[in-house]
């Protein structure tokens, strides 16, 4: 009869050998599954993300632990404010997501003084692949693959 032992139970692994028993290394569990959350923009301000992982002024991405409350924040530039945001958050306050599969949002900043009464199904949808085609309604991936796997999705 063998016992499996954690890899860090190295001294016990010991133990058990020099006792003339047989050990088995159980492996490490695997990784808690990560989800992508992407953002793309127009130009007039960054958006930043509480946790960390988010920073950027047109386009970005970061990957986050399954079921983690990632809270984006719209920081406009002098002269700017906030239109709203489109994908997977609606409106203009802080957009909060609990990320359990893939999210993508889009940001719009108009210039200060513009007409923002602009309802969120106005705010531009996001094409972060470049097809043309509204990641909502895209089958093409974020980060096309390197193959040309024939999907009709540009690499």
């Amino acid at each position: 009869m063998c016992l499996a032992v954690g890899f860090r139970s190295a001294l016990l692994m010991l133990a058990i050998a020099l006792a003339g028993g047989c050990v088995r290394e159980s492996p490490d569990p695997p990784p808690p599954p990560r989800f992508e959350l992407a953002v793309a923009g127009v130009p007039g301000g960054r958006v930043t993300s509480e946790p960390p992982g988010i920073s950027c002024g047109v386009v970005c991405a970061a990957r986050f632990t399954r079921g983690t409350v990632v809270t984006l924040r719209a920081l406009p530039i002098d002269g700017a404010e906030l239109a709203g945001w489109g994908g997977a958050c609606h409106g203009r306050a802080l957009c909060t997501l609990s990320l359990v599969t893939d999210q993508k949002v889009s940001v719009r900043f108009v210039e200060t003084g513009t007409d923002v009464d602009v309802p969120a199904s106005a705010v531009p949808p996001s094409d972060l692949d470049h097809d043309g085609v509204p990641d909502d309604r895209d089958a093409c991936p974020v980060e096309p693959s390197a193959d040309d796997s024939g999907d009709g999705c540009p690499r």
